[in-house]
């Protein structure tokens, strides 16, 4: 008669000789072990080991039972000293390196395959991330495989005019400008279209300064891949955005799947500031009039980014106002069309406007100075970078 023998996998064998390890050799090894953990933990231990010694008898499923229940606590109380922070941190930063990986072949994918790709550049914390990005892969320098678009609305603040020179000499690049059609500054824009547009009638204020000029670029550049530095986590819109989007011209996210402390740690990770606004309590920077400083503690909430940009602006159709124009399909689909003969080229010289900037309106007054600092859990970039 064929004896049957159960096969016992290696794993399991393992694992069996583990559990008996942990519950010990003895019924008297099992009783010195109990004296090592929590009261019901000890009471199962000295069970087992009355069991064992001979004094006491129980069925052989509860036995199982407590043999489980043992062995669960013992790996509990092991893991109990595990420095369970550090771990978080090493799986942060694996994803950390996972995502930009991602990103550097999507920008790489973008170059190769396309012909006349562009970035649309607004100089905020994830847009900065892309420049770098595109800096590593060599797409900039004095032939760029990759255009820099950069809007001048004539309402900036000053510290981005500035910035955009800095970036353009860190990263060795010159963007192309776009302004206003027919328009070189502010003075001449208040002149012609007055200083409060953007109260009286938004949507047409973002038609002249910002839709107008960005379809232009797109057009005069011929451009067939757009990348831009929208992602999942700015919400509305936003908030299923893949990382690439078909179209004239393919819309390009190599950052869609990140959230806004990624592009902090990300700049921190390679040391680039980024810019100074931040600083001084701005998440996401815009025109003066339309921006607001946050308070830090909600930067990282979900769609906390873009929340001091259009507070109490409406658009037409009266809904609460989420995007400029520019990220439209209007906008991009207008982009289609060729300029008029007396739109103008894109500008040779950024001449930051005149001190009298326009003030927000007193419905869009910011908040106090005080600003409450992020809290220790959302662990915000270090002093170069951390916001106030």
């Amino acid at each position: 008669m064929a004896t049957i023998v159960k096969h016992v996998s290696p794993a399991n064998l393992a694992r069996k000789s583990s559990n008996r390890a942990c519950l010990g050799k003895s019924g008297r090894s099992l009783q010195a072990n109990a004296n090592s953990f929590t009261p019901r933990t000890a009471k199962i231990l000295t069970e087992i080991a009355a069991v064992r010694s001979g004094q006491k008898s129980i069925p052989a499923r509860q036995t199982a039972t407590i043999r489980r229940t043992a062995v669960g606590s013992v790996r509990a109380s092991a893991a109990a000293g595990a420095d369970v922070e550090e771990w978080s941190k090493a799986a942060r930063l694996v994803r950390q390196e996972q995502l930009e990986g991602q990103a550097l072949d999507v920008l790489q994918k973008t170059i190769d395959s396309f012909e006349r790709p562009a970035f649309p550049c607004a100089l905020i914390a994830g847009d900065v991330v892309i420049l770098h990005l595109l800096h590593r892969l060599g797409a900039l320098g004095d032939d760029p495989k990759v255009k820099i678009v950069f809007i001048d609305t004539f309402h900036l603040f000053p510290e981005t005019y500035q910035f955009l020179k800095d970036c353009e000499e860190r990263f060795g690049f010159k963007a192309e400008v776009f302004q206003a059609a027919g328009l070189k500054s502010k003075e001449e824009y208040v002149a012609k279209h007055g200083s409060d547009l953007f109260i009286t009638d938004i949507d047409e204020y973002d038609q002249i300064c910002k839709v107008e000029p960005f379809s232009r670029a797109l057009t005069s550049l011929n451009v067939d891949a757009m990348i831009n530095g929208r992602r999942r986590d700015h919400g509305a819109e936003r908030a299923h955005l893949e990382v690439f989007e078909d179209g004239a011209p393919v819309k390009v996210q190599p950052l869609a799947y990140w959230e806004f402390k990624d592009c902090f740690d990300y700049l921190e990770r390679h040391g680039v500031p980024p810019h100074p606004l931040h600083a001084d309590g701005f998440p996401s920077i815009g025109d003066v009039q339309t921006t607001l400083p946050i308070p830090p503690a909600k930067w990282f909430e979900y769609g906390g980014e873009r929340s001091g940009r259009f507070q109490g602006l409406k658009n037409r159709d009266g809904s609460d106002k989420t995007e400029c124009g520019i990220h439209v399909e209007d906008a991009v689909a207008s982009s289609l069309s060729p300029p008029s003969s007396s739109l103008s080229p894109p500008s040779s010289s950024l001449t930051p406007p005149s001190s009298s900037l326009t003030p927000p309106s007193s419905s869009l007054t910011p908040p106090s100075s005080s600003l409450t600092p992020p809290s220790s859990s959302l662990t915000p970039p270090s002093s170069s970078l951390t916001p106030p």
